[in-house]
């Protein structure tokens, strides 16, 4: 029987402004969770989805009870 895959939840702040990830996904683990947030990161950066500059903007990566166990700064994927 195989085990469930973590989930994890993928929360974009722009400065004040969260938007939340409320379907989630399922990862082997924290590792490939974060590589994920990283290259979503760059396309919303190629992209200009973002409504301020990378510096104010983050990744925060949650688990099921909301708490944050990573977070990828948008301004690592640009620089």
């Amino acid at each position: 029987m195989l085990e469930d895959m973590p989930q994890f939840f993928f929360h974009v702040r722009q400065r004040n402004t969260v938007f939340e990830d409320t379907r989630g996904g399922d990862f082997p683990d924290l590792k490939v969770a974060c590589d994920w947030a990283v290259e979503d990161a760059r396309v919303m950066v190629r992209e200009c989805q973002l409504s301020g500059p990378p510096e104010q903007c983050w990744v925060e990566i949650c688990d099921p009870t909301d708490t944050t166990v990573a977070t990828v700064p948008f301004v690592r994927v640009v620089h």
